[in-house]
């Protein structure tokens, strides 16, 4: 089964570590999500605050969906 999704096919959130966590998904799309959640998360943990700052970028342009 080929993975056809790319970056625009995902929503972007509010959450910078979630919009991480799909660009490390698109990369591997192989991994089950529990392997990309876990590896996504000993990669942010040892990443610097300017290497996440897109990822901040990204949440303070996502629009704001609560539903309401």
């Amino acid at each position: 089964m080929e993975n056809t999704k790319s970056k625009s096919d995902y929503k972007m959130t509010r959450n910078p570590f979630i919009n991480f966590l799909c660009d490390v998904r698109l990369k591997n799309p192989y991994k089950k999500v529990t392997e990309v959640a876990r590896d996504g998360a000993a990669i942010w943990n040892t990443m610097s605050v300017a290497e996440k700052e897109p990822y901040y970028e990204m949440g303070r342009s996502a629009p704001n969906r609560t539903g309401k």
